[in-house]
């Protein structure tokens, strides 16, 4: 019973310490990596391209094939070794090898591989794109952690504060220097300042579990993240012009887009290949066998038969009978005997082929022309998005400024507020309501502050810069 119970208790602690893990940004990333669904699909499909690479490159070298065949025919038929009619059942046995390679068609086995080559380079560039949108995704997931922890500090310190006040007027109710609906509103206050407590609470819940489902992870944990030390970026400058030159360089859509561009222009030299004569070099060896198959020994005198009369004695003439001796070949011997070999060269020049070659050079030229839209299409999108967030920084910049003046302003007033309130000087009415302008003040301030620090994330993300806290 001791054991079980030691081994309880290790399970509940282990438990513990499993639900209670601490993440930091880079692993809640790399953990979102790992294990993301859609993210598996994309490496899946990368593996995809990488097999047409090695089948595009085989495709080059000569084929081999080996062939066999059992044949059992019944009733009149020709043996396939003697090539004689038969009225009795035979078996009979094919096998062989041939080969053959393209020697010419049009460099089409050339830009086959060379379309493998860019697919495989621009699915890489998609599974590189899904790996930044989920990096992003959880880093904002993590700064929403942040903030909302964040913010119920400041709530529950509010909360402190009326739990203060509240004594100190209960004090003061119980000396008869206030009214009891002094006291009265001081609960009133508590019990709105604990449904702040709990709600913000929630919010930490939720927020925690978004973090946890862009994770993936197999059951909901107890995440706790480690919070690092964060330079607010107050006072960095973004140029649209460099940005945009460095995302043109880095941005995996954008090579995606090159590189899709560059296959069409492939796959359209593909299909001029079918207007070229195709060159084939064949080759192969082959023998047969068959259970009808003998050989000849020579033949002997087995008896006379008479075959007329003479002319003018009227003699009988004889003459002798033979009989032919015929052997079983060996399987061996048959194959060997009947070991054939062959060589040929061909070429074929498409002349009509039901407008199908013409057809595809027509539609890999649209696709071209699409390509280059998309292309560019791509570096339009890009431009736009990235003078969005350097205006989206900016505001967000002038934001953080003002939430500061102005948290700096109730602070003050509020300091003020309580110091009068304290002295009789001012209404309870005037001093919660100088607090709770002050604690929408410290909440747009963190508002503005994570806020700021996601848009400049943005900026780094789009100038290729790993995304870090």
């Amino acid at each position: 019973m001791k054991g079980i119970r030691l081994f309880v208790c290790f399970v509940f602690f282990s438990t513990v310490i499993n639900a209670q893990q601490q993440y930091t940004l880079q692993q809640c990333i790399e953990t979102a990596l790992k294990n993301n669904i859609r993210l598996k699909q994309a490496q899946l499909n990368l593996q995809s391209t990488t097999i047409d690479v090695k089948t595009t490159k085989a495709a080059m070298l000569p084929n081999l094939n080996a062939s066999f065949s059992q044949n059992y025919n019944y009733g009149r038929n020709i043996d396939p070794v003697t090539n004689a009619y038969i009225s009795n059942s035979t078996q009979s046995a094919n096998m062989g090898v041939n080969s053959s390679v393209t020697l010419f068609n049009g460099f089409q086995l050339l830009n086959n591989l060379k379309l493998a080559q860019l697919n495989y380079a621009a699915t890489l560039t998609d599974v590189t794109t899904q790996q930044n949108d989920l990096s992003l995704q959880v880093a904002a997931a993590f700064l929403q952690v942040m903030y909302t922890e964040d913010n119920l500090i400041n709530v529950n310190s509010q909360l402190e504060v009326t739990l203060s006040q509240r004594a100190r007027t209960d004090i003061l109710v119980k000396a008869g220097k206030m009214a009891q609906s002094a006291l009265l509103e001081q609960d009133a206050q508590q019990a709105n300042d604990e449904y702040n407590s709990q709600m913000a609470q929630n919010a930490i819940s939720s927020a925690k579990l978004t973090l946890i489902q862009l994770m993936e992870l197999p059951e909901i944990l107890n995440v706790k993240i480690e919070r690092p030390v964060i330079v607010l970026p107050i006072n960095e400058q973004y140029d649209v012009n460099v940005v945009y030159e460095q995302s043109l360089g880095n941005r995996p859509e954008v090579k995606g887009a090159i590189l899709r561009k560059e296959a069409a222009s492939t796959t359209q030299k593909i299909a001029l290949g079918g207007l070229s004569p195709r060159l084939t070099l064949s080759g192969g060896l082959n023998t047969l066998y068959s259970n009808k198959y003998v050989a000849y020994n020579g033949s002997s005198i087995v008896g006379i038969t008479p075959i007329g009369l003479t002319k003018t004695t009227l003699d009988t003439v004889f003459a002798p009978q033979y009989k032919s001796n015929f052997s079983a070949v060996a399987f061996n011997d048959q194959l060997n005997q009947n070991f054939g070999k062959y060589i040929s060269l061909s070429l074929t020049i498409p002349i009509f082929n039901n407008l199908r070659v013409s057809g595809n050079i027509q539609k890999s030229k649209i696709n071209v022309l699409n390509q280059g839209l998309n292309l560019t299409q791509t570096k339009n999108s890009l431009l736009k998005n990235i003078q969005q967030a350097i205006a989206d920084v900016e505001a967000a910049k002038a934001k953080y400024t003002s939430a500061l003046k102005n948290l700096t302003a109730q602070s003050a007033f509020y300091l003020n507020t309580e110091l009068r309130y304290a002295q009789g000087a001012s209404s309870y009415l005037d001093f919660i309501t100088a607090r709770n302008n002050k604690a929408r003040a410290e909440i747009n301030l963190q508002q503005a502050k994570y806020d700021l620090i996601l848009k400049s994330k943005i900026i780094d993300f789009y100038r290729g810069i790993s995304i870090t806290l």
